[in-house]
């Protein structure tokens, strides 16, 4: 589980949580062949925030969530370029 106190929150932490998480998940798809992150949001307003991320809702109004890898190599060559620039 991760997560950011609230009273931080805002401040980017979260983004950059999950960008390690990204990463993190990308290296265990090299070597396992996985298609997928998935999560299960605590709250309407967090589930919100993932779909910010590219997280898809697996259930129309359900807090369980997924990513494919292919859209997270996405995130990552993204940050990857705008670092470059």
């Amino acid at each position: 589980m991760i997560g950011v106190n609230e009273a931080l929150q805002g401040q980017g932490l979260g983004r950059s949580l999950m960008s390690d998480a990204f990463e993190t998940a990308y290296e265990i798809a090299k070597r396992a062949g996985t298609y997928c992150m998935w999560l299960e949001a605590v709250s309407e307003e967090k589930a919100v925030f993932y779909e910010g991320l590219g997280f898809r809702r697996i259930e129309e109004a359900g807090l369980r969530m997924y990513i494919p890898i292919t859209a997270i190599i996405d995130l990552i060559n993204t940050q990857t370029d705008e670092d470059a620039a």
